[in-house]
């Protein structure tokens, strides 16, 4: 009996995606990293718990506090936090990121979703290469037995989470 058609095709369907991703991977392991996480205003009644990214991010009430960045480039880890507590900030990080953003660089972030959104909308910025560790927890099936939290993918690959500076800053603002 020969196999059908449908699943012959599947099969091949599976080929070739295992093939892109491990093309992906070469790819991921030879590139330079940018690796960012922004830090926003929130309060127990404007959270991203309470509403989509997309509401978050578009409501008058968001405010860009910081952006933790950590970058490969040239074979050099770097890190540095910039506080955006003024227009002038906010141009310098715009300016910074776009200098980074080069077809051989990944931007990765926990959130992607997120963090893309707010390079799209309030810097300009559409990552060449986006990353998002998430997504990548859940292709390698590492979310279903640690989770996705930050602090849990964390904790799996044993490293501190990042700590609770942040809920103490619930409901404060920069200015």
């Amino acid at each position: 009996m020969s196999t059908p058609a449908y699943v012959q095709d599947i099969a091949q369907g599976v080929a070739s995606y295992h093939k892109i991703a491990d093309e992906g991977m070469s790819s991921i392991r030879q590139g330079n990293f940018v690796v960012l996480d922004f830090e926003t205003f929130y309060s127990n009644l404007y959270s991203l718990r309470l509403m989509s990214h997309e509401a978050y991010i578009n409501d008058p009430r968001f405010q860009l506090m910081c952006c933790s960045v950590i970058d490969k480039l040239d074979g050099e880890w770097k890190s540095r936090v910039i506080l955006i507590d003024s227009p002038y900030e906010l141009e310098r990080l715009q300016r910074f990121l776009h200098k980074l953003n080069t077809p051989d660089t990944w931007f990765v972030a926990h959130n992607m979703a997120f963090d893309g959104y707010i390079l799209y909308r309030k810097l300009g910025i559409i990552p060449y290469r986006p990353l998002c560790t998430i997504a990548l927890a859940r292709w390698t099936g590492v979310s279903r037995y640690a989770g996705e939290s930050l602090a849990k993918l964390s904790r799996h690959q044993g490293y501190e989470p990042k700590g609770s500076f942040l809920a103490n800053m619930c409901g404060r603002w920069l200015s």
